[in-house]
């Protein structure tokens, strides 16, 4: 063997040592979160990424930003229930999102809550329609849960969801928007640190086996330090995101002022 040969073998078996601990050390925090680690950092670096250059450039991308991930939620969810049984019609669940999200930007409030009860209508009646049309769906009893549920997922992703293009669009709402950004990255960071340090006491060991009641408050506690700090040093405490209405209404208004 050559002397560069016999060199580069101990670096070679250093760098396997390496990788082997490095693999170890990945398969015991995926075990003990219940999760991908890294891929969940990837992801989630790239949607902060992401919001963050919509809402610095035009707010108006985010709009569609905001669109597009409360969409995949829903449809993320949709097909989970249907994957225990519930007959959640996915395509109206779909055009949920896509009218009331930017609704909420572009006229306001009463207009975000007339599309979703529009919305709550139209899936409620696709899915008493599709009794029609779908003879194995006559025989079940659970038309009543069909529809809860898919009201569930409305309420839940699209209407909470909408708030937030609803907050980027005030005078400064961009702030308000990456504070509650930072604040959900908190919570979610200060869950998972805490419980991998002190986790002893399941939360819910049926469905979820690795969140612990010590995850729980630590990211809480995480996440509402962030937030004071936030609101305090980052948004202008004399600005209050609903302080002024939908920017249609700030262009009448002005429009009647001249």
């Amino acid at each position: 063997m050559s002397a560069p040969d016999m060199n580069r073998s101990p670096l070679v078996g250093e760098r396997q040592r390496i990788a082997a601990r490095v693999r170890s050390f990945n398969s015991r925090v995926n075990e003990r979160s219940g999760r991908d680690l890294f891929k969940a950092i990837a992801v989630g670096i790239g949607l902060i990424v992401i919001m963050t250059v919509s809402l610095v450039f035009d707010k108006r991308w985010f709009v569609l930003v905001g669109t597009a991930f409360v969409l995949a939620l829903v449809l993320e969810l949709s097909t989970a229930m249907r994957g225990v049984g519930l007959y959640v019609p996915r395509i109206p669940s779909a055009l949920v999102p896509i009218a009331v999200v930017p609704l909420g930007y572009f006229y306001g409030p009463s207009w975000q809550w007339a599309g979703l009860l529009l919305g709550l209508l139209l899936v409620s009646a696709w899915r008493l329609a599709a009794n029609w049309f779908d003879a194995s769906l006559r025989t079940r009893r659970g038309i009543g849960l069909d529809i809860s549920s898919s009201a569930f997922v409305q309420l839940y992703l699209t209407f909470l969801g909408s708030f937030t293009v609803l907050l980027a669009a005030q005078p400064r709402g961009e702030l308000w928007v990456l504070t509650f950004g930072a604040v959900v990255v908190c919570v979610d960071t200060g869950a998972y640190v805490f419980g991998m340090r002190f986790g002893r006491t399941p939360l819910t060991p049926r469905i979820s086996p690795s969140k612990t009641w010590e995850g729980i408050i630590g990211g809480g506690i995480t996440a509402m330090v962030v937030a004071v700090i936030a609101c305090t040093f980052v948004c202008s405490r004399s600005l209050t995101p609903w302080s002024s209405s939908s920017p249609s209404r700030n262009r009448r208004e002005k429009a009647g002022g001249d």
